[in-house]
């Protein structure tokens, strides 16, 4: 089962969070993560993030309780503002500048999940809570818990009715498709602001709201948080093959703001592509640098 770690980030370290979940990405310095960490054992903090493997949960902890109070209090505090990413990658090390107070070259990209406000002890557990206090007296390096069951807000994820049945048995995977499944819902109720029917953005053709999905021009992992809630970086797109053909990069919109194609289509979807190509989507300079996040990450 994946591992969660938690990661205090301190009042102090507010710009740095900024940039850090703008980027998708968050660093230590060599002297954090070399101290050794009672709490675990005694392994150092580099044991703990090098453990960090693709799909972990990070979950980060800003303005909460003091972490020098008693543990009785931090148990039953509260944290301003949570966020929860999965991991894109494992420790890896980086010169790039990316913050400008220091280089933090150990570095893990990230996947944005979800976040909010004032969660405690009742959405992290007890546990939880207890993990960013000893992240926040280890530097704010991550402290590792594993669960076998959901926490609390992976829980009431699952629990929301979306219309779709999720086997709660892969924890965090299951977690992260309620949280997309929730996302998708919301978004295309305000793509279709009350509409019964409504066109496809890519092929024009009208369809019942039934057919039609909230697709985002970015690529979703590639969203940072403001990214994903944008409805500029949202089309309309029918379950026809537009969604399909736009998700696999054969369709992209192109600096004109119509369809196109990205990359060659095989044969048997040639057809498919072409009937679609031309249609004016928008000439929006706000979709058209989404597009073209779009068109660059299909043509690496």
């Amino acid at each position: 089962m994946a591992n969660t770690f938690f990661v205090y980030v301190p009042a102090g370290s507010a710009a740095n969070f900024v940039i850090g979940t703008r980027r998708l990405m968050w660093g230590w310095k060599d002297a954090a993560l070399d101290r050794r960490n009672n709490a675990s054992g005694g392994i150092t903090n580099r044991e703990i993030a090098s453990s960090i493997e693709p799909d972990d949960l990070l979950i980060f902890g800003h303005r909460g309780p003091d972490p020098r109070g008693p543990e009785v209090g931090y148990r039953s505090g509260v944290f301003a503002e949570v966020m929860v990413f999965k991991a894109r990658s494992r420790l890896h090390s980086s010169t790039e500048v990316v913050w400008a107070d220091d280089i933090y070259p150990n570095r893990v990209d990230l996947e944005f999940v979800e976040g909010g406000e004032g969660w405690g002890a009742d959405l992290l557990s007890a546990d939880g809570m207890l993990a960013f206090r000893n992240s926040a007296n280890a530097h704010g390096t991550p402290f590792r818990i594993t669960h076998n069951d959901a926490l609390a807000f992976e829980t009431a994820a699952l629990s929301e009715t979306t219309g779709f049945a999720l086997d709660p048995s892969e924890t965090h995977d299951a977690y992260s498709l309620a949280v997309r499944r929730r996302e998708q819902s919301k978004l295309r109720a305000e793509k279709l602001a009350g509409r019964g029917e409504a066109p496809c953005d890519l092929c024009g053709q009208e369809y019942p709201a039934t057919f039609l999905v909230a697709a985002h021009i970015k690529r979703r992992a590639d969203c940072n948080p403001e990214e994903r809630a944008e409805l500029s970086n949202v089309l309309l797109a029918c379950l026809f093959g537009c969604d399909a053909l736009f998700e696999a990069g054969l369709l992209g919109i192109d600096p004109t703001g119509c369809v196109s194609t990205v990359r060659h289509a095989p044969p048997s979807l040639r057809e498919a592509v072409q009937v679609r190509i031309g249609h004016v989507v928008t000439q929006t300079p706000r979709v058209l640098e989404f597009a073209a996040e779009h068109w660059a990450s299909h043509n690496p």
